[in-house]
């Protein structure tokens, strides 16, 4: 149990060193890696998904940047899945309309704004959320409020997980940069 424990959390020091961030560590299930990462304000840490009405849900993974967004603009990328349906719900935009795109049949892009979507979604931030999400068993990255984040249920247990934790968090860079 001991060797378990302390392997996960050689994994999250593991990644906090690979992206120059701080960490503070109970468990897997609750943590928070933080600090500065490509000039950015980066957060991971592991957030509780509650499906509305209910009362148990999932533990995800959360990597955010904070944003200005005075227009209050949304956007929402989900890759979903029947075992997790708690995504489906979370962060769900106000007056949502599709956003047309030819990335992959399993991904739905919705937006308050069709003009500032197209803007942040440039051909390398689709061919980078296509290579980051399609490993992934569900996903939701979403631009809203004052948040720029990538939500997914796997947590970081296994060594082969810190590539897909450095793609998300260069995936929200690269959109972020896009917005600069």
């Amino acid at each position: 149990r001991n060797r378990r424990f302390r392997k996960k959390e050689l994994l999250h020091q593991e990644l906090a060193k690979t992206l120059g961030l701080q960490v503070a560590y109970l468990n897997e299930r609750d943590f928070n890696l933080f600090g500065t990462y490509r000039e950015y304000a980066l957060r991971i840490e592991a957030v509780p998904i509650v499906p509305i009405g209910a009362t148990k849900g999932t533990t995800a993974l959360k990597l955010s940047l904070p944003m200005t967004n005075p227009n209050l603009k949304s956007l929402r990328v989900g890759k979903h899945s029947s075992q997790y349906p708690e995504l489906s719900e979370y962060r769900l935009i106000d007056r949502p309309a599709a956003f047309p795109h030819k990335v992959a049949d399993w991904l739905e892009i919705t937006t308050n704004d069709l003009m500032f979507s197209s803007l942040l979604l440039s051909d390398d931030v689709k061919i980078s959320l296509y290579e980051v999400l399609k490993p992934l068993p569900a996903a939701l990255l979403y631009v809203q409020d004052e948040e720029l984040a990538l939500i997914t249920p796997l947590l970081l247990t296994e060594e082969d997980r810190l590539t897909e934790m450095k793609q998300m968090a260069d995936l929200l860079c690269d959109m972020k940069d896009e917005l600069n």
